[in-house]
């Protein structure tokens, strides 16, 4: 019953996020890397402080994936939002294995952009086919809950919000900001 984060590249905010739920999962955590990008490398973090360990495919394909999820005996699977190519191999494999459950990240709100009812129909088709959400915020859940449709009883966790938290502030004595300056988020 090991858990996999399916991420498209590894950046701070994941660490972090990943790194808070291992320390409270007793099993094993696994980080795979779907899409690494060369420009995303500035931001990489150092293994050494991390709670997990990263697997590797020579090439993403679902039938590569399929044997990683078996080798690695993964349970459930955090994707980094519901529309990724790796999302929907990991939706596949959730419905091929039985004991697999596909939540996904979510930290999209329903205010960000003007919607067409077109695209939310396939998202809302998308969105109702994990078995829950991860999400950073009320506003983050409350977009899921317009979006599905199953049956199924809606599982939404409240993680803590990566954007709008004191985990990368400067440190004190560090800091650039100027003392009287409010900060608009």
């Amino acid at each position: 019953m090991n858990t996999l984060f399916l991420v498209q590249n590894l950046v701070p905010y994941h660490v972090a996020r990943i790194n808070s739920f291992s320390q409270d999962f007793t099993n094993d955590t696994f980080v795979l890397e779907s899409h690494a990008r060369e420009e995303f490398d500035i931001l990489k973090v150092e293994e050494a402080h991390t709670n997990f360990k990263k697997l590797y495919l020579k090439k993403f394909s679902l039938q590569e994936f399929r044997k990683l999820i078996v080798a690695n005996n993964i349970s459930f699977i955090f994707c980094s939002g519901y529309s990724f190519r790796s999302s929907l191999f990991a939706l596949c494999l959730g419905k091929g294995f039985q004991h697999v459950q596909v939540f996904a990240c979510c930290e999209s709100n329903y205010f960000d952009n003007r919607r067409n009812w077109i695209i939310e129909r396939i998202k809302s088709m998308l969105v109702s086919s994990f078995s829950g959400f991860l999400v950073g915020s009320e506003s983050h859940a409350e977009y899921i809950r317009r979006l599905y449709r199953s049956k199924l009883p809606l599982q939404i966790m409240l993680g803590y919000d990566v954007v709008d938290n004191n985990h990368f502030a400067p440190k004190k004595g560090n800091s650039s900001r100027q003392k009287n300056h409010n900060e608009i988020r």
